[in-house]
Parts: C-alpha cells; structure tokens; sequence
C-alpha cells in the first residue's frame, strides 16, 4: 500500500533557530560591507587625534605628514648611505662571514675540520740503486740510480684528542693518518724489489762518530755480528710504509748515545712516523678573538717555537721560499749552520737532522734541482725536472680562506757521515748526499666529495651574489632617496618663494589700479 508524502510539521524551536541564524548572517554579511568605511572612520579619528595637523617649529607652521614623510627619507638615507660606505669600504661583510668559520664545540664546520673530507694523494718516486756490486768493487766511482715509481697512496687525516682551551681562543689535537696504496694510479707493484740506503745503519754511524773510538769499535763489531750492510733490498711497499729492523729494535738499549727519546719508534719507512697517532699536539688558533688568525699554529707540544737552531727566527713555526738557500746567499740563513762543526748545508738542500733523532736528514727539490753543482754531480742518473713539475703550491678561496687544492714537493736525503772505526762505511766519501725518494702530497679540486664541492660554489658564487646585492642596493637606495629629498626640499623651498611672488604680483595690480 503505498502512503502520500505528507509534510511533517516542524517544532516552534527549531523554526526559531533557523530565525535566529538567519539575523546573524544577515547582520554578519552588513559589518563586511561596512567593515572598510569603519576601518577608514576609525583611522580618520585616530589621525585626528594623535596627528596634529600642523606642526609648529622654531616659529614655523608646518605639515605634519610632510616632516614625518621627510624625516622618514633622511633615515632612510643616511641608513642606505651608512650601509652603502660599510659594503664598499670595509671589510665587515668578509669578516662576518668568515666568523662562521671560528672553529669551536658548538660550531657546523667541526666535523668538517676534524674529518676533513679531501683525501690527498701521497705519490712516491723511490731511487732504486742499480750498481751496488760495481761500486762495492771499485769498478765503478759513483753510485747510479734509478728512479721507480710513482706509487701513490690515499691519505686518510684526522684530528684525535680534540681540546679546546677555557675561553674559545685555542683548540689543541693530534693527527692520525692512515694510507691506503691505490693500484689504479701506481706504476709499479707493492712488491717491487728495490735496492736503497740502511737507514738505520747510516743513522747509528753518524750517531757514534761524536763517541769514542771504542764505541765506534763496538758498534762496528755488532754491525759485523748482525750482517747488516749499508745497502739493504726491500719490497716498495715495505720502504714506504715501514718494515722491521734489528737496529731498530735495539734503539731503544743505545738512544742514550745520541740523548734522542727512541720510545715508540717501531718501524723505518719514508711514511711509518705519520701512520697512527702523532705524539705531537698541535695548538691551533680558532680565530674567535682574531678572525685573521684563524688556522695559525701557535704551539707545539705547549711550546710556541722549536729549539733546534740558534735563532728565534729560524725557530719559528713558519717557512719560506728561500729556505734552500746557502747561507751565503741569504744572510739570515746563518742561523741553520751546526753550531758544533760550524758546517752550513749547501745551496739546495735544508737541514732537518734535529727534527729526526740525530739522523742527517734533509730535504731538497727532487732530483737535486736547482741545488748546488756538488750533489748533482753525487751520484748519477739523475734527471733535469721542470719547475712546474716539482712546484709546491696551495689553492686558497679568495674569500673564505680555506684550501681547495694544493701540492707539497720535496725529496728526502740521507748524509753520508762516516765515524773512524766503522769500517763499513770506509768505501763512502765523507758528506756524500745519497737521495732516498722525492714525494709528492697533492690534493685536486677533481677529487673533492659534493660536500665540499658544494661548500666551494655557496662561498664562490652565493656569497658573492649576496654582497654584490648588497652593495649595489644599498647604493641605489641612497641615490633614489637623495633625489626624492631634493625633490622635496626643493618644492617646500620653492612653494613660498612662489606665494611671496604671487602677493607681490597682486600687490603690483591692486597699485596698478588705484594710480588709473
């Protein structure tokens, strides 16, 4: 059965409600349509109220909005002016950015500093002596080398034991290193065979000769004993990275001889003193308090300069271009002659025996370049390097600072010092600079990770945006609010000059008229 569709009657309450709802959107839609001509009224009050009119200055009626609107220009203009001297004239916008460098607990660059993310590349061009048995039988007068390599391994670096000082300035750390050989880039294999100077026995020879002659004798005999010669065949790997040595071993019962703290020297290598953690703490400026000193190495083991050479100058923790220079070409120079011998290192090497326990050690330009006539003609087979092959160089960001890329240079030497009653040594001349290898630590943009590559691009080309835009805004505010002013002054200067004329003017005409 179906039922019609019949209405149900509503309660009073509900039709009430719809009432109800009805007034108050029609009273809501008529304050929207009033809300702006109330907000106009109430601010036409308030300007009233709080904002005269005119305004009264030494003695003149003036506009109120026209001194606020130009007193509102002049600080504009002196602000846009002030900002436009400090972008252009100073360097307080570098600096500003360069104090996100300061190195501290709190700082986003920390783990950037401590692991920093570019590896560099240790390449090592060894000297491998190819005419021992030749000159051992006085066939031959000079030694003749043969250079091998590169091999080249990846360094790891990181900063350990990491302390920063009570009040921010300093943070003190050390450095740990590990290699890693890469084939891919090496030529040559870890297990060539090369033939190189004992280290250990050139070390122990030059140590003695400032004994006695019975320790000499006595060394001498235990050099016999162990048959250790002054040429020793070794793997690469093993040269460069570190390999054990009786005389090694037993520098810790003999370190007395020479006063040199032989503790903890384990393995002789080109590389074994950086593998693990150095004993060494460096002290390092964080720039907090002097921004321009930021990365300065200020001590050394709490000490703020070496005590090796006679001079404070040469002592300092800093280098130069002219430290292979002889003490006859640059004065200065003087202070890294032996004090004892009264010897100076000839043009082209650089004394670092006192850096290496009493080894007579030194550096120079690989294959003696640009050193004196008397090493080249040492040994031979040594060739003529180009200057740009052998440069040292570092890459700064012209603006941040920090190393993007670079290269350090130099070849490792051995002196031959030959001590009365060590036989061993007798078919070598005394002062003879026998070179051990030549090495080249370098870091390429190429190879920096996207980190750092990003890092790079922010401070070359979104930093330098950011300065030119405020220099050139700052700029074009004080140009625009020097005209608007002008404009303004002028008119207000103007406007009375023009009321006085128009009154004599009048003036002028009323006369005109009463004289007719």
């Amino acid at each position: 059965m179906i039922h019609p569709e019949v209405e149900t009657p509503r309660d009073d309450d509900d039709v009430l409600q719809d009432f109800r709802h009805f007034q108050l959107e029609k009273n809501y839609n008529h304050l929207l349509l009033m809300g702006p001509a109330l907000t106009r009224d109430f601010l036409e009050k308030v300007n009233a109220d709080l904002v005269p009119r005119r305004t009264y200055l030494f003695g003149y009626e003036l506009n109120t909005k026209k001194i606020l609107f130009v007193s509102g220009l002049f600080l504009l203009f002196f602000t846009s002016l002030f900002g436009a001297v400090v972008m252009w004239f100073t360097d307080f916008f570098d600096n500003a950015v360069l104090s996100t460098m300061v190195i501290s607990n709190s700082s986003k660059n920390l783990r950037l500093w401590t692991n920093p993310p570019p590896k560099a590349l240790i390449s090592v061009y060894i000297f491998n002596y190819t005419n021992l048995e030749e000159f051992d039988a006085k066939l031959e007068k000079k030694l003749r080398v043969n250079e091998v390599g590169p091999y080249v391994y990846e360094e790891t670096l990181q900063k350990v034991n990491v302390q920063f000082s009570e009040d921010g300035t300093r943070v003190s750390y050390q450095e740990k290193r590990s290699y890693k050989f890469r084939p891919d880039m090496s030529k040559g294999k870890q297990s060539d065979q090369v033939y190189v100077p004992n280290i250990p026995l050139m070390a122990g020879t030059a140590i003695t000769k400032h004994h006695n002659y019975f320790a000499r004798l006595a060394f001498s005999s235990f050099l016999t004993g162990i048959d250790e010669q002054p040429f020793v065949k070794l793997a690469a790997d093993q040269y460069i990275i570190g390999y054990r040595n009786r005389l090694v071993d037993l520098s810790q019962s003999w370190s007395w001889l020479n006063g040199q703290d032989m503790h903890g020297v384990e393995k002789v290598g080109l590389l074994s003193a950086k593998i693990g953690v150095n004993p060494h703490v460096f002290t390092m400026n964080t720039g907090k308090a002097d921004i321009d000193r930021l990365g300065l190495i200020e001590k050394l083991n709490g000490h703020e300069q070496f005590d090796y050479w006679s001079t404070s100058d040469c002592n300092r923790y800093v280098s130069s271009d002219a430290i292979y220079a002889s003490a006859e070409e640059k004065s200065e120079n003087q202070c890294f002659c032996s004090l004892s011998s009264g010897e100076c290192p000839l043009r082209g090497v650089f004394n670092v025996t006192p850096c290496n326990y009493g080894i007579p050690m030194f550096i120079s330009n690989p294959h003696f370049h640009g050193a004196d006539e008397t090493l080249l003609q040492a040994v031979d087979g040594l060739k003529t390097m180009r200057k740009k092959d052998i440069q040292t160089y570092i890459n700064l960001h012209p603006t941040m600072g920090f190393a993007m890329s670079g290269r350090v240079v130099f070849q490792a030497n051995i002196q031959v010092q030959k001590a009365y009653g060590v036989y061993q040594m007798d078919r070598f001349q005394d002062g003879l600079m026998l070179p051990l290898a030549w090495l080249k630590a370098e870091i390429k943009e190429e190879s920096l990770p996207e980190i750092f590559l990003e890092l790079i691009y922010d401070a070359t080309y979104t930093l330098k945006g950011v300065k030119m835009a405020f220099q050139y805004g700052f700029l074009l505010t004080t140009l625009v609010t020097l005209f608007c002013l002008v404009l303004v002054l002028r008119n207000t200067w103007e406007r009375p000059r023009r009321a006085r004329d128009s009154v004599r003017r009048l003036h002028r005409q009323d006369t005109d008229v009463i004289e007719i």
